[in-house]
């Protein structure tokens, strides 16, 4: 068995770091798309509404408009997409690709009035170029906490490239 001993691999037509290896042996991926959204408002969102109220953490190629509620990705691949938060009522969330409904993400049942509950869900699924990722309302009136410090931020969204 030979040993292939490099610590950077390049594109070969601009020389884009794709990968580095450091001396421990872990690997970084520098290109990597990425993007972390925190809550930023608390707020009701009636059955079929996107929900939108984050603020970027950190990005990497991956945009968001929180004014649709809508995050594009830049390149194909297959993506982790996670959403959590604080929620006080009996309702769900979808998660949408293109204005399709992939999956129900997330389904809280409340079983105490304005009873706080923690609440998350993830799925991984085959993105195109520039497709939408969006969270919409699924039932009912959601009711889902945010804030605008740090000390009271709880519950984000995200998605990352993992193949």
């Amino acid at each position: 068995m030979s040993t292939l001993k490099v610590g950077t691999i390049q594109d070969p037509t601009n020389s884009n770091t794709a990968i580095s290896v450091d001396s421990s042996g872990r690997v970084f991926k520098p290109q990597t798309p990425f993007i972390s959204l925190l809550r930023n408002v608390d707020a009701n969102y009636a059955a079929n509404t996107v929900l939108n109220g984050f603020r970027v953490s950190d990005s990497r190629g991956i945009t968001y408009n929180d004014t649709t509620g809508v995050m594009t990705v830049p390149v194909a691949g297959l993506y982790m997409i996670y959403l959590c938060g604080i929620i006080d009522t009996s309702a769900g969330i979808f998660l949408q690709v293109q204005g399709t409904t992939i999956s129900r993400i997330i389904y809280n049942q409340e079983t105490t009035a304005s009873d706080w509950d923690s609440s998350a869900g993830q799925h991984i699924h085959q993105l195109n170029a520039n497709d939408e990722v969006r969270f919409v309302a699924a039932n009912g009136t959601l009711h889902m906490y945010g804030s605008t410090t740090a000390s009271g931020t709880v519950g984000g969204a995200g998605m990352y490239l993992i193949g």
